[in-house]
């Protein structure tokens, strides 16, 4: 939607019932498949939060065409950077409450697992996949991230699958193979004046 507003880029039919589908599928593994959870959901200041997160994450997605001709590396690098200068005066208003953060080594080992997978990794390979297939097909693998989380606590910590993990699994991967199939043969982005860094 953004990539239309922003740039008039047209999503096939198949690719936005590919989106739809994925959607839902996220929807059944949040929810466990109870719809009657719905019923009774009410927006917090917490779920706000997060749909600002999705807004500004559909932006920068969209906009990540219009990267300068840097190494993506370099790219990644400034936008830390930014993002280091956004959250400062946070982090001040939170030392001058009195919060203290000890120092350990469960602690070191999670700021590197964070640092490295789902800061550096992750990012590149995003910023890649968009430039590679563009803003709408990349965009979709954001719904793999509930079937990543069960996954990961069920090897990690012995959760049990439940029946709708896997009813969830079915219309995300449904969904995404969907969109791939309605778009392949076209190029991955139209008239795309993205900058590509050789």
């Amino acid at each position: 939607l953004i990539d239309r507003v922003l740039f008039g880029q047209r999503s096939p039919v198949g690719q936005i019932l590919g989106v739809l589908l994925s959607t839902i599928g996220v929807i059944v593994v949040v929810v466990q498949a109870d719809i009657s959870l719905l019923a009774g959901f009410r927006f917090g200041f917490g779920d706000v939060l997060i749909l600002g997160g999705v807004l500004v994450w559909a932006f920068y997605t969209s906009l990540l065409r219009l990267r300068p001709a840097v190494h993506q590396l370099s790219f990644l690098l400034v936008t830390f950077v930014i993002a280091a200068l956004c959250m400062t005066p946070l982090a001040i208003a939170e030392w001058n409450s009195g919060q203290r953060i000890i120092l350990n080594a469960e602690l070191l080992a999670a700021c590197a697992y964070v640092a490295i997978f789902p800061s550096v990794l992750s990012y590149l390979l995003f910023n890649i996949a968009v430039e590679r297939v563009g803003a709408g097909r990349a965009g979709q693998t954001i719904s793999l991230m509930p079937l990543f989380g069960a996954g990961l606590a069920a090897a990690l910590l012995g959760e049990p699958l439940h029946d709708y993990h896997i009813a969830g699994m079915a219309l995300i991967l449904g969904g995404i193979a969907l969109s791939v199939a309605t778009a392949r043969g076209a190029p991955a982005v139209a008239n795309d004046p993205v900058h590509k860094c050789r």
